[in-house]
């Protein structure tokens, strides 16, 4: 049965950890340049903004090495986790995200309203439709494996759309599958290519945030499309790298994001995104202390218990901040009378709490 064989030995140490003295910094503070296509513009508009993110770089040197020292901490507390304990961390942490991103968008979307859509199923009214499908896709996006955007098609792969060429050849599309997609033109995700292919040369960082500003077009309610394609380019590594911990670059954790990639000057914007990145970095690594520090409290309780599923449930409930009786149930292979009887056993030592107050119906979440 899934969770029951899983240690509940701590997390691993870290070199990152306060009480260590010293680690051998990962290559990702900057990292070796990753295999892109050679670039000739570097005159004219492209060459002017290109030299304008370099100049800002070059300003903002001590932001940008504190915001990649605070991912790289981040990426290696996950690459020392074991894979399930690491993606139920990653959805965890993106849950959280992905729910403060959609916040920034002028969308009210509190993370146990997604979770219930995405993990439960649960149902949706007409008017959060296209909110809770936007925010769905994105949770799917920051789970997914991250792959190099090197072409028009890759773009589109990533934000989940349909390539389109012109207008017209919607009218030629014939599979319903792929009608379902938002088309994107063909022109914008090639314009978006060239417009960062002069950047090669920059940290990861920055080009991410360029990236980002780029697409966002200074218009603050396109966060999500943005944020998408700025964690494959911040997250780009060389060929044969070893793969990290992170599979998104968390943006909306630790501060409010709705001013990324706004401002009067490019400084201005690399600096509020620098100021982001290391924000949310931060938060995210601290919550996830905090989970393995429930953890550790979960051990104790699991240690007084008798009889199958409590570690499992544990486990759910690190990758799940809030569950029903029923989802726990089917997710666990637990029968549902010893589901009531654990949950209440949790809610009773402190781990968890019942949100609703209802008899019927309701939902527990973690109290880490």
């Amino acid at each position: 049965m899934p969770g029951d064989d899983c240690d509940t030995a701590p997390m691993p140490p870290s070199v990152w950890d306060d009480d260590l003295d010293e680690g051998p910094l990962d290559d990702w503070l900057w990292p070796p340049p990753v295999d892109r296509p050679p670039s000739s513009d570097r005159g004219g508009q492209g060459g002017s903004e290109a030299a304008a993110w370099r100049s800002a770089e070059a300003s903002l040197g001590r932001a940008l090495a504190e915001a990649a020292s605070a991912v790289a901490r981040l990426d290696e507390r996950l690459s020392v986790l074991g894979a399930e304990r690491r993606a139920g961390a990653l959805q965890h942490l993106a849950l959280l995200d992905v729910a403060d991103l959609v916040w920034a968008e002028g969308a009210r979307l509190r993370p146990e309203r997604l979770a219930l859509v995405d993990l439960d199923r649960a149902g949706r009214t007409d008017d959060e439709a296209e909110v809770l499908g936007r925010a769905a896709w994105a949770l799917r996006r920051w789970r997914a494996a991250l792959s190099p955007l090197d072409s028009e098609e890759a773009i589109a792969h990533c934000l989940g759309r349909r390539l389109v060429v012109e207008e017209a050849r919607q009218r030629d599309l014939t599979d319903s599958a792929e009608v379902r997609l938002l088309p994107l033109e063909a022109d914008r995700a090639g314009g978006w290519l060239a417009a960062i292919a002069p950047l090669g040369d920059l940290h990861p960082l920055t080009r991410a945030g360029a990236g980002f500003s780029i697409w966002r077009g200074g218009q603050p309610h396109r966060v999500l499309e943005a944020a998408a394609l700025a964690s494959s380019l911040a997250l780009a590594r060389a060929s044969g790298a070893e793969p990290g911990g992170l599979t998104f670059l968390p943006l909306g954790l630790g501060r409010p994001a709705t001013r990324l990639g706004l401002g009067s000057s490019l400084e201005v914007q690399l600096s509020a995104w620098l100021a982001a990145v290391e924000a949310s970095a931060l938060a995210a690594r601290r919550r996830l202390v905090a989970l393995e520090a429930w953890r550790a409290r979960a051990a104790d309780v699991l240690n007084d218990r008798r009889g199958r599923g409590a570690a499992a449930l544990a486990d759910l409930f690190l990758a799940r901040p809030i569950l029903s009786a029923p989802i726990a149930a089917t997710a666990t292979g637990l029968t549902a009378a010893r589901t009531r009887d654990l949950l209440a056993g949790f809610e009773d030592a402190g781990l968890t709490r019942e949100m609703t107050g209802h008899a019927r119906f309701r939902y527990w979440r973690i109290e880490a």
